[in-house]
Parts: structure tokens; C-alpha cells; sequence
């Protein structure tokens, strides 16, 4: 009985799998069930895609329906049997090919992917993108700069560390693990300090407020000097694996005071016993000291300054100099629209410190509104022999900088603001708006002396140096800016270096050094720097570029109305420029000025031109410069719409603007017809962009082109030999 019962169940069974399969083997019977679903297909995954790259997949033929059935996509385009490709529903028939495509992530590895549907049967055809080349350098443990060059070895009181404590940005690795860092004297003898934090300079807490690992990699440790250390010139080093690198640093007298929200001005000053406000403390504390700044916000005095250090207080020198210091686990913010300055001061050190400062309303579309302030703004102005080191700086908030001056400036009209000054480290980002006086830049260095004044007249100076800043977002006619005029201009002593500065989306020329009717001598090193999407206008956009009040669109500008040195380009990148439809003079690297005495060497730069524009512009007043430039092994290329190359440029296009898809069809950005530069490379460089860190492909044609190049890149990798063209080996 049991047996009958198994079969009764079984027989229906084999019916209705019979029946099933007679429905999929007759599609020709009129009787058979219209079958629409396909059978399961797939698409191979593709991995280790390049960036902003069009994939399309392997060909899949469909099967298993026997009649027409909707297909459609998400996430991109198909085709069926080389129709075009379209992102529309369509139909599908049994034996027809099917592909996909879709464009790959602008991140590296970043998963996307297009899902194509036929007939309710699903495939993805996933594309997944390369991981970031590592930007680390191949030797950890290279200093790039400090904050501190000198300090106690004690007077602290925190109970953590002793002496004075030091910052150091460099390439070390994101957490201290077994590297070290410590004290050395001239006998070698090591002394290891409290370490407060060894992390990614990112700008976040506990560390300070320049996000300089987003820009260079660079890691920030802050330690204090050991108290058993003896004084005298010395050196700190960090040690990472077998690697090991130093700075000098000298152990000296001085003293350390505290400035701390809970803090007295009655106080003495100790960790134990702070004062309250920044003010208080730098006009009542003697030469050489050190402040540190624990949780206190310093706004605007009754004349619009946050902290004016008078010219009645002790003056601190190059050996002992006067420093403003974020304390670890704080970022001391100052808000006016005249930051910090010392008046009559010599060796003032801000280091990382807020500084917001601004001087107009501004209103929509970035015009001017009123006045906030009664007369100029500025963020850090310079001393003689001082340091500006991983501050962060931009306008307060909802407001504009504008007028004559910059967000860092150094000058020496009334004084000596100029000397040797260093500005290392700094992150200044939104600064000014599209109204901003075209006199008003984001760092303006300047030496010319003012006749009718006490001040110091003809100056011979020591030049500043500009290293390892972070400038993006910033509407203050150009990024790096030195600029001399009349008669009365002095003279650097040494050559100035610019070098080391990622500068993006830039009104104005990336780099300018200028002279306009003085007589200059330097020679000036600009090498190692990265500019991406320069010369965007702003207030003079629209005025004749044929005039000295016009537009200036280059990536680098040499401004030769006095210049009589060399200037040395090189190793540069500069990807973008000229943004306002206005081609006349403007290029990666350009002329102005009527002068004709000026000599560049241009070597071994990468020039990237995102618009049809010269790769050397011969701007305003400088018809007869042509032959004034001469190098070798210049990587030339036009990039224009191609899809597949990394977009930098974060502004709206110009409306009437036409890509040149084809670099064959470029006008302007071609190869620049130029005497006296010769061996360009005019190749794709194969250039990789994820944030504003760069890098090249092993097979990119910069590569192995140069033979003379810094000894390190821009992320402290050191050269091969022969040298990679640009900023990054």
C-alpha cells in the first residue's frame, strides 16, 4: 500500500517537469507558454581600473527565452550587437549579444557598478579602481621643519613634560610604534622628552590646525625638551626603522608661561597659576619666552586687533626668539580684522594658532558690503627673524578680506618686517572673496622702504622663506605674491626659495614675484611646488589684459619691471589655468613687465593645460621677453575634455567656452614655439590625482627625463637618479 501511494506521487511529478521541459525545447509549437526570463548570466568584475575611466564588459549572449523580453540598465549604457550604446529600456531576443559599459570612480579603490536587467534576470558589471599609490616616503623619519629652533629645558610645570615643547611635521608614519624621537647635544649624548602626540598632521586634535597630511603626506609629533639635557646647540632626531633625520635645535634660557580660560591676569603665568588672556601675557612677559595657549578665543581690541605686542616690551632676537604656541590637545583661535602682530618687534613665533581676519561684509555673489574694520587686515604680519608654522588662517565667517595687504604679509616700510622671516606650514584657505581689491593677496612679501618715514631705507635683508604651505580656495589675487615697487625697493642678501607648496583653485597667478620700477638682484628658486587650477578670476576679471590693472592668468608669473636676476623654475606642476575665456598672455608660465634684463631657466616642469591655452604666456608689456627663457625637458600637454584623465577644477565653466576634445586640434595649447627651450616631452604623464596628493604611473614619460633635480620630492622621497620631471618622483 505504501508503495502505490509513492508512485501516485511521483508520476504527477515527472508530468509536469516533462511538460515544463517540452515549454523550453518547443519554442516554434503555437501551443507552447511565452517564456521571457532569460537564463542566469554574468559579467567579470574589473579590477584595478584606472580613474575616471570608460570600461566595457566582455560580451554575454542571452538564452533560455523564446521570445522578445525588456531589457534594461542603471549605472550606465548598453549595446546589443554593436547598436549604439543608449541608457534607455529596449527589448531582447534569444542568441543576441548584449555589452555594458560605464565609467570607473575618480577614487581610488572605489567600487562602481552598472546593473543591466533582462527579462527580471539581474547582472552587475562591477569596476573597481586601482588602491592609491602610496605617497609615503621610501625612507621614513625626514624632518621637514619645526616650529621651535630653540628653548628651555625646563620651567613646563605641566607634570608631563619639562622644557619647552617642540613640533615636528615630517614623514614618520601615522603612530609612533618603536621610532623614536629625542634630544642629541653636540657630544652625541640623546636625551628622550614626553611625547604628547604622534599622529597624521591632519589638522585635527590633539595636533594643530593645518591639514597638512591632505596636502603633503606629513605627519606632526610634539614632544618636550628633556630636562637632563645641557644646553647649548644641539639637534633633535627621529628615528623611523633604520632611518634616521635631524634639526638643529639649541637649548637655552627662557622662560615658559600659560594663558588658560581659568587663568587670573593677577596670575604669574604658570601652568598651575595661568593667566587669562594672550594680550596680557605677550606685553607683560620678558624676551624669549614661550606662551603656550591651552582653551582661550582672543577677538578684536577697541582698534580691530587681536593681539599687538607694543614696541615698549622687551625685543627678542634669532637666538631667543618670542613664541605664541598652541598647547597639545588646543588650537587657540583670534578673531579681528588685524590678526597677530608685533609692533616694533623682531622674532615673533606663531605657530599653530586660528587666525580669522577680515575687514568687509561680504555680500551675495562675493561683492563687497561695508566696512568691518577701520583700516587694512591682515592675519600673521612678519617680524625680522620670526616664523609663521602650521597655522590655519581664512576670513571670519561671512565676511571678506580686502585692501592692500594679505592674509601673511612681511614689508619694511616703517620697519624691518622682513628679514629672514619664515612661513612654513600654513593652511590658508577661503580667503578673500570675487570682490576683493586686487592689491589685497593671500601672502603679500614685500622690502621697499618708504622715504617719508623713520624707517629703514634701502634695506639689505635676508630673504624670507615660503615652504610647505597649503593654499586652496582663496580669491585674494594671487597665492604666493612678492611684489616690490618704486626706487626705493632694498635688496635681498641670499636667494629666495619657494618651494614645497601645494597651491589649489587660485585667483590669480599661483606664484607671482614682481618688481615694478626698482632694481632687484636675487636669484629665486621656485621648484617643488604643486598648483592645480590657478589664474580663476575674480574683481578684475574682465579688465583688458593688456593693461597692469588686468587679469593674471598664470600659473607662475615673473613680473620684470626691475628684475635683473636669474629665476629658477623647476620641477614644478601646474595643471590649469586662465579660467576667464581671456588667452592674451597667460600660460603655466608667464611674462609681464617692461623690462628686459630678467633670465629664467625653466626646467623639467610638468604644464598641464585643462583649457586651449599657451603653455607660455607673453603678457602684458613684454613683447621682447621671448628669448628670455631658456630650459630643457619640460613636459607639455593638453589635456582637454578627456574623460579619462583626473578632473581638478572645482569652479563653474566658463559659458562660452568650448572644449578641444582632440589635442591635435588645439590653437594655443600646443607646443610652445619658444627658441630657446628644447627637448619637451609631449606625452599623456599618466598623472594620478586623488585629493591634491599626486602621482604618476611607473610607465608615465616624466619619468627617468631628468638628470639635475632637489634632492628630495615634494612628500620627502628621495630622487632617483635620473630624476623624474615635476614635483614627485
Amino acid at each position: 500500500m505504501k508503495i502505490k501511494i509513492v508512485l501516485l506521487l511521483v508520476i504527477p511529478f515527472l508530468m509536469i517537469a516533462c511538460t515544463e521541459e517540452s515549454e523550453k525545447t518547443n519554442p516554434g509549437d503555437p501551443s507552447a507558454v511565452v517564456d521571457t526570463t532569460p537564463d542566469s548570466f554574468q559579467f567579470s568584475a574589473q579590477e584595478n581600473a584606472e580613474l575616471a575611466t570608460l570600461y566595457t564588459s566582455d560580451p554575454v549572449a542571452v538564452a533560455g527565452i523564446n521570445s522578445a523580453t525588456e531589457i534594461n540598465i542603471e549605472g550606465g549604457e548598453y549595446s546589443v550587437d554593436g547598436a549604439p550604446f543608449i541608457a534607455t529600456s529596449g527589448t531582447i531576443e534569444s542568441g543576441q549579444q548584449v555589452v555594458v559599459r560605464r565609467m570607473s570612480s575618480s577614487n581610488h579603490a572605489t567600487t562602481t557598478e552598472a546593473l543591466l536587467t533582462i527579462g527580471g534576470v539581474i547582472a552587475s558589471f562591477r569596476i573597481t579602481t586601482v588602491e592609491a599609490v602610496s605617497t609615503n616616503p621610501v625612507n621614513n623619519g625626514n624632518i621637514a621643519f619645526t616650529d621651535l629652533i630653540s628653548g628651555p629645558a625646563d620651567g613646563l610645570g605641566d607634570g608631563l613634560g619639562q622644557g619647552a615643547i617642540v613640533t615636528v611635521w615630517g614623514w614618520f608614519g601615522a603612530t609612533q610604534g618603536d621610532s623614536r624621537i629625542e634630544y642629541c647635544d653636540s657630544f652625541n649624548n640623546c636625551f628622550q622628552g614626553y611625547v604628547y602626540y604622534w599622529k597624521n598632521a591632519d589638522g585635527t586634535l590633539p595636533s594643530g590646525p593645518a591639514n597638512l597630511y591632505a596636502s603633503f603626506q606629513l605627519q606632526e609629533v610634539a614632544f618636550s625638551i628633556p630636562g637632563n639635557a645641557p644646553q647649548g646647540a644641539g639637534e633633535i632626531r627621529v628615528t623611523v626603522g633604520d632611518n634616521m633625520s635631524s634639526i638643529p635645535f639649541t637649548i637655552r634660557e627662557g622662560a615658559i608661561f600659560h594663558v588658560n580660560s581659568t587663568g587670573n591676569n593677577n596670575n604669574e603665568g604658570s601652568f598651575d597659576s595661568p593667566f587669562a588672556t594672550v594680550s596680557h601675557a605677550v606685553n607683560n612677559t620678558p624676551a624669549g619666552s614661550t606662551i603656550y595657549v591651552h582653551d582661550v578665543e582672543t577677538l578684536a581690541d577697541g582698534n580691530d586687533r587681536a593681539i599687538y605686542k607694543k614696541a615698549n616690551t622687551p625685543d627678542s632676537t634669532l637666538a631667543a626668539q618670542y613664541s605664541i604656541v598652541s598647547y597639545p590637545g588646543f588650537q587657540a583661535e583670534f578673531k579681528a580684522p588685524q590678526g597677530i602682530q608685533g609692533y616694533q618687534q623682531s622674532a615673533m613665533v606663531v605657530s599653530k594658532a586660528i587666525v580669522l581676519s577680515s575687514n568687509r561684509i561680504e555680500e551675495s555673489q562675493g561683492q563687497l558690503g561695508a566696512g568691518t574694520g577701520s583700516g587694512p587686515t591682515f592675519a600673521i604680519k612678519a617680524t625680522a627673524y620670526g616664523r609663521a608654522i602650521g597655522n590655519r588662517i581664512s576670513d571670519l565667517p561671512g565676511q571678506c578680506a580686502s585692501k592692500t595687504q594679505g592674509a601673511i604679509i612681511s614689508s619694511a616700510d616703517f620697519y624691518d618686517y622682513a628679514s629672514d622671516f619664515r612661513v612654513y606650514g600654513n593652511e590658508i584657505h577661503d580667503y578673500g572673496c570675487a570682490g576683493s581689491s586686487k592689491l589685497h593677496h593671500t601672502t603679500y612679501f614685500s622690502l621697499r622702504s618708504n622715504p617719508d618715514t623713520d624707517g629703514p631705507q634701502d634695506l639689505q635683508a635676508l630673504p624670507p622663506h615660503v615652504q610647505f604651505n597649503y593654499l586652496h580656495n582663496n580669491k585674494a589675487k594671487n597665492g604666493i605674491h612678492f611684489h616690490d615697487q618704486s626706487a626705493d625697493c632694498g635688496d635681498y642678501t641670499e636667494d629666495v626659495y619657494i618651494n614645497n607648496n601645494v597651491i589649489v583653485n587660485q585667483s590669480g597667478a599661483g606664484i607671482t614675484y614682481q618688481s615694478s620700477g626698482c632694481d632687484r638682484h636675487e636669484d629665486v628658486h621656485i621648484f617643488n611646488n604643486i598648483i592645480l587650477n590657478a589664474g580663476l578670476p575674480a574683481d578684475w576679471d574682465g579688465i583688458d589684459p593688456e593693461t597692469s590693472q588686468g587679469h593674471d592668468g598664470n600659473g607662475v608669473t615673473i613680473w620684470d619691471s626691475g628684475l635683473t636676476g636669474t629665476m629658477h623654475v623647476y620641477h614644478n606642476l601646474i595643471a590649469g589655468w586662465n579660467r576667464d575665456n581671456i588667452n592674451s598672455g597667460s600660460g603655466c608660465f608667464g611674462f609681464r613687465g617692461s623690462q628686459d634684463e630678467v633670465k629664467v631657466l625653466f626646467n623639467n616642469n610638468i604644464c598641464l593645460a585643462y583649457f586651449d591655452r599657451d603653455f607660455i604666456g607673453i603678457g602684458y608689456q613684454s613683447a621682447s621677453k621671448s628669448d628670455n627663457i631658456f630650459g630643457h625637458g619640460n613636459l607639455f600637454y593638453y589635456v582637454g575634455e578627456n574623460p579619462s584623465f583626473p578632473a581638478i577644477l572645482s569652479e563653474a565653466e566658463p559659458d562660452n567656452y568650448e572644449y578641444t576634445l582632440n589635442p591635435a586640434q588645439a590653437i594655443n595649447a600646443i607646443s610652445p614655439n619658444v627658441e630657446n627651450l628644447s627637448n619637451h616631452i609631449e606625452q599623456n604623464p599618466e598623472l594620478l590625482i586623488h585629493g591634491v596628493i599626486i602621482s604618476l604611473s611607473e610607465t608615465s614619460p616624466a619619468k627617468g627625463s631628468s638628470t639635475q633635480a632637489p634632492p628630495q620630492d615634494i612628500y620627502g622621497n628621495w630622487r632617483s637618479t635620473p630624476a623624474t620631471a615635476g614635483p614627485v618622483e
